[in-house]
């Protein structure tokens, strides 16, 4: 088998019968010509606005906008009529509440066998498509017959009129089409609150989702700098964030998170519309990172000797924090070798200190280890033949800082600008 019919036969699997609908806004070309590009350009994008939740509303996809056109594919034919007949009555209803929008659209529908591909869709259904909308006037919906043969039983509820026949451009059969009388029919659906949603250009998701991304991993610093060990200093919170059991915490912590972060960049790429509120958080969340880890990186490389200003003290915790820095460090019952094993502590793994013991020349640390149980940790090992003596274990207390203060307002002011200069692209 050679690549052509290889190609061949991948198209011929893409084939789905789809019902395509095009809309088009009738004397756009006069309207920009007499108010100018930006007025013009304002009109299409409120057109884009209204009939992007109309064809969400009816399980539709809009494919892509061409100048002033829309198309857009359904599954089944009974939607996309349904959709046109909801858009000629939003649009209505939005003419009568402002008298000076004169935007009048004409929308074509056909259905047949098409090549869908992930972000478009090719065939001779939307060529016909193109040029069914084309019999339209404005304020019309022209259906093909094939969508009207499609309808079944249910096209006489779509009061369907027999307009005329034409030969499309590229044809040599006529092609019969037929007029939806849409003034007549009953509201389809239930109200489509347009305003509600603000519909996302998809060039758009890819900041939003940049936006989460630095958003989450700010978050996940304040935790993890923060919150962590102001929770950890009570004894009862300290028992499930910090060792021994803080896998299954974290574990879960991670899990979540990540099923959170994964969850909406999904959402972003595949819903075309979310509430206005909901973007300018997301980019407010995205300023915030974004000065929150200006001033943590700068923290990182300016001397702490530099100012009490930056490096001094503001707050400390009560407790002491005991970090293992060796893999395998083993947990006894009592500060000896020779006392029942506990388990072993991986490095890094952090534990609430409870006070020092030293006991033949060596220093324990004893630390919580379970509710109202302690275990004991070898701070430093005794040097052997060949193998120097080494930590095992490092106490510190959690300082907040000045530069920690300054990183959070940092952070906040990022927030303000965020979600006050967000703005959505036009569609």
């Amino acid at each position: 088998m050679d690549i052509k019919d290889s190609l061949a036969k991948q198209i011929e699997k893409s084939k789905k019968e789809v019902t395509i609908v095009f809309t088009d806004i009738k004397g756009s070309t006069a309207f920009w010509e007499k108010h100018g590009d930006t007025e013009g350009r304002l009109m299409v994008d409120l057109h884009n606005k209204l009939m992007f939740a109309v064809v969400k509303s009816y399980k539709g996809t809009v494919v892509k906008t061409i100048g002033d056109s829309i198309m857009a594919s359904f599954k089944k034919p009974k939607n996309a009529l349904r959709a046109a007949i909801s858009m000629q009555k939003v649009l209505w209803r939005r003419k009568r509440e402002e008298k000076d929008l004169k935007i009048r659209i004409r929308i074509g529908i056909h259905t047949g066998e098409a090549i869908q591909e992930k972000n478009d869709i090719y065939g001779d259904v939307v060529n016909v498509a193109a040029r069914v909308e084309g019999q339209a006037k404005g304020d019309e919906i022209v259906v093909s017959k094939d969508t009207a043969a499609a309808l079944g039983n249910s096209r006489r509820r779509f009061l369907l009129e027999k307009r005329s026949s034409f030969v499309p451009k590229g044809k040599t059969r006529p092609l019969t089409v037929y007029r939806c009388n849409w003034q007549r029919h009953k509201q389809v659906s239930r109200d489509i609150k347009t305003e509600a949603f603000l519909p996302v250009p998809p060039r758009q998701t890819r900041e939003l989702a940049l936006y989460l991304l630095i958003g989450s991993v700010a978050l996940y610093l304040i935790w993890r700098s923060f919150i962590f060990y102001l929770l950890a200093d009570f004894e009862f919170f300290a028992l499930y964030f910090l060792a021994p059991h803080p896998a299954l915490t974290i574990g879960l912590l991670i899990l979540a998170g990540g099923g959170l972060v994964f969850g909406l960049i999904l959402l972003l790429r595949r819903v075309k519309q979310v509430p206005p509120w909901a973007l300018k958080l997301l980019k407010g969340f995205f300023g915030f990172g974004i000065g929150f880890l200006i001033i943590l990186a700068l923290a990182r490389v300016i001397p702490d000797n530099l100012s009490h200003y930056w490096n001094g003290s503001l707050a400390e915790s009560e407790h002491l924090f005991v970090k293992v820095v060796q893999n395998e460090v083993r947990l006894y019952s009592s500060p000896s070798k020779t006392g029942k094993a506990l388990g072993q502590a991986k490095a890094g793994s952090v534990f609430l200190q409870n006070r020092i013991v030293k006991r033949n020349q060596q220093i324990w640390t004893k630390v919580l280890y379970q509710p109202k149980r302690y275990a004991y940790i070898l701070r430093m090992t005794r040097p052997k033949l060949g193998i120097p003596a080494y930590r095992q274990t490092v106490s510190s207390k959690f300082y907040f800082r000045f530069h920690d203060l300054y990183a959070l307002l940092a952070g906040l002011i990022g927030f303000i600008w965020g979600y006050l200069t967000f703005q959505i692209r036009p569609m």
